[in-house]
């Protein structure tokens, strides 16, 4: 099996750094790597609670969708989530750990893990790394 880790540094607290993962509304605004929207979340965030997200490219009509159960929650501290894509009978798991670096800054520690594939596991690294900067500048966007 095959994972990634991206640790990334933000000029935010944790709780706002958390808060970015909970809310669907936020989630659409950062969660698309590279050039894709999401037209569509639905999230239930509690522990047991499913996610769906639709993803579209944004230069033709296909579509992709994932989904999972949030797994573990703690408080501007971990989430830990199932990850699937429909159509796919694999399933990869997603930690998210959020570290306090000071006063007004964080970390996040994103590992995602259990990719059967080093070439899904790349593509992985590539979407999480793009989405990272969308959300920094989500971030610097509504901290003006």
């Amino acid at each position: 099996m095959h994972s990634l880790t991206l640790t990334k540094g933000f000029d935010v607290s944790v709780a706002e750094l958390f808060d970015a993962w909970k809310s669907p509304a936020i989630l659409q605004q950062w969660l698309a790597p590279g050039e894709t929207d999401v037209p569509a979340m639905e999230v239930n965030f509690k522990e047991g609670g499913t996610y769906r997200i639709t993803i579209k490219q944004s230069d033709d009509c296909d579509f992709n969708i994932v989904g999972g159960t949030y797994k573990t929650i703690e408080e501007n501290k971990k989430i830990i989530m199932s990850w699937q894509w429909e159509g796919s009978e694999h399933q990869t798991e997603l930690e998210l750990t959020f570290n306090h670096t000071g006063i007004n800054s964080s970390e996040l520690v994103l590992v995602h893990r259990e990719f059967s594939q080093e070439d899904m596991r790349d593509k992985h690294a590539s979407g999480w790394h793009s989405c990272i900067s969308h959300l920094k500048a989500y971030l610097i966007k509504i901290a003006a």
